[in-house]
């Protein structure tokens, strides 16, 4: 998202008629309703929207059709055509960027403007011919790493006053160089969210990225790409991070914690979501125990996809987190079928019963993952399971500061409104205290 705080609507205007002109009336009623400060580049790659360019709630597609070709080159001409065998086909990230590029480099005050942007490059898929469904072709999306990296790097040269970066599936040339190159044009970063999703050309390490700025607070490090050679930490770097998130199962989690435990954020670490790996388990041990009694907010795991329950260690003790003020429990599939049972059950009470000495708790999230839309695993739960873990709840509400208690239920598709109250039923002396709070995602993500 790119945060325009103090420009005029009238400049709004204009890049919004230079986006897509056709498209503008769409948002002349929304205009009028909407003080229009925020804008996002979204490279949604498919062919019915190429691209979609989003005022708030307000939508300017780029649309991939014959008579309908508004793109960009990096000289700022025009495109050509649309090609029946898709050749020159609009459909690149770095074609996308390269056009943004352009733009800013026309109104360079915009780019002094801009402290939030967010780069969403979704996933590269075997993409239809446009006249025959049953043919298909591989998508060459992205291809051209180079030149998409390169671009990248110009635009971020453009917008030198971020405050916050987000890049999902973009291509991260992570060398050292390439980034402590940025640290110039990019001196007051404080928020890194990267999700390499299926980039796994990235080159290097993100650690490296992590150390060419020091003034990174807040990092967000999603499914890293597995590491080709384990990388040189020897220097470790210069970063003070306030809160890590790292939802990443590759070896390369265990580099990141010691990337950290090696840097200056042993000391300001408040905030550590991680640790969702057995294999990780020893360096996340050794982190915490380190960084433990001075975090506000810890994510923990008590169950993941691929683990036995023979190879879990007793219920992780936080008992050492005095100043804790929010604990995130996730538990993800045991197998396809059952995403939960009584033994996963009860080591989240494992781990709520150590709560008791952190007197600041305020919140307690369980982010449950329902690989089926079916909640049987609640269901299933004995009797006495359910009432236990509601005593130790309510004990925390006593003893702590807990005044919500949330289910996060995630499933590929919503579940149904039913499964609320089922899960209401199941816990009625929270739900009669109005401490529970129940949502869905899509995904097992830390909630917000």
């Amino acid at each position: 998202m790119l945060n325009l705080p103090d420009l005029p609507n009238e400049l709004l205007h204009q890049i919004a008629e230079h986006l897509h002109p056709l498209d503008w009336h769409v948002s002349e009623e929304h205009s009028a309703r909407h003080d229009l400060r925020s804008f996002s580049l979204v490279c949604q790659r498919s062919r019915a929207v190429g691209q979609a360019h989003l005022f708030r709630d307000v939508v300017f597609p780029f649309r991939c059709a014959a008579d309908d070709e508004r793109w960009l080159a990096e000289d700022g001409s025009t495109l050509l055509e649309w090609n029946p065998q898709w050749q020159n086909r609009p459909r690149t990230p770095w074609r996308t960027l390269s056009m943004f590029r352009t733009f800013l480099r026309e109104h360079a005050s915009l780019g002094q403007e801009i402290r939030r942007l967010k780069l969403v490059a979704f996933p590269r898929d075997v993409a239809p011919l446009p006249n025959d469904g049953s043919e298909y072709v591989e998508d060459s999306m992205g291809d051209d790493s180079s030149t998409e990296t390169f671009v990248l790097h110009q635009l971020l040269a453009l917008t030198p006053h971020l405050d916050e970066l987000e890049l999902t599936d973009v291509l991260l040339i992570s060398t050292p160089e390439y980034w402590k190159a940025l640290q110039g044009p990019l001196p007051s970063l404080k928020f890194l969210d990267i999700d390499f999703h299926k980039r796994t050309d990235s080159q290097g390490h993100v650690g490296d990225i992590l150390g060419s700025f020091n003034t990174l607070a807040r990092v967000r490090a999603r499914r890293l790409p597995k590491l080709h050679e384990w990388p040189d930490d020897s220097a470790p770097p210069n970063m003070h991070i306030t809160s890590l998130t790292c939802l990443s199962e590759s070896d390369a989690a265990e580099v990141l914690l010691d990337y950290v435990f090696d840097s200056p954020s042993v000391e300001t670490l408040r905030e550590l979501y991680t640790g969702y790996k057995v294999s990780v388990s020893p360096v996340y041990d050794e982190l915490l125990a380190r960084v433990g009694p001075q975090l506000h907010g810890l994510g923990v795991t008590v169950s993941e996809p691929a683990v036995l329950r023979a190879d879990y260690g007793p219920a992780r003790d936080v008992s050492a987190c005095a100043q804790l003020r929010r604990l995130v429990l996730r538990c993800t599939m045991y197998h396809a079928m059952v995403p939960m049972t009584t033994a996963e059950w009860e080591r989240l009470i494992g781990v709520l019963s150590s709560c008791q000495a952190c007197a600041h708790l305020a919140v307690v999230d369980f982010v449950i993952w329902h690989p089926i839309e079916s909640i049987a695993w609640l269901q299933s739960l004995t009797s006495t399971a359910k009432r236990r873990m509601e005593d130790v709840l309510l004990l925390l509400a006593e003893k702590t500061s807990l005044r919500k208690v949330h289910f996060v239920l995630s499933c590929f598709r919503p579940l149904p409104v039913t499964f609320q109250a089922i899960l209401r039923g199941a816990l009625p002396r929270l739900s009669k205290k109005k401490l529970l709070e129940i949502s869905y995602s899509d995904n097992i993500d830390i909630p917000a």
